[in-house]
């Protein structure tokens, strides 16, 4: 009688590096790819950067009138001084939008 072979055919090794190969296009695709997760990564931190940098000048706007109501005096250079004077004294800095 033949003894039985045990152990990994040809055939099943292609087959499971055949499938290893699918899984790492579908992970670098979805990693890398147009709406991978770098990009979506990218645009959500430009997303939130400029959501805060409006809403710190929403805020200096309404520090500024509120501190300007008896002067009754806003004017885009006041508005921009202003808002400068904050950004220079706040630790984020808005240079990379």
């Amino acid at each position: 009688m033949l003894k039985q072979k045990r152990g990994i055919t040809l055939i099943a090794l292609i087959i499971t590096i055949v499938i290893l190969l699918v899984l790492a296009a579908v992970t670098i695709n979805m990693v890398l790819g147009e709406n991978g997760i770098f990009n979506k990564t990218k645009m959500s931190v430009e997303k939130y950067k400029e959501a805060s940098l409006l809403e710190e000048t929403r805020l200096a706007l309404t520090e500024l009138q509120l501190g300007m109501l008896t002067d009754k005096t806003i004017n885009a250079s006041s508005m921009a001084d202003y808002v400068l004077k904050k950004e220079r004294s706040s630790s984020r800095k808005w240079t990379n939008i």
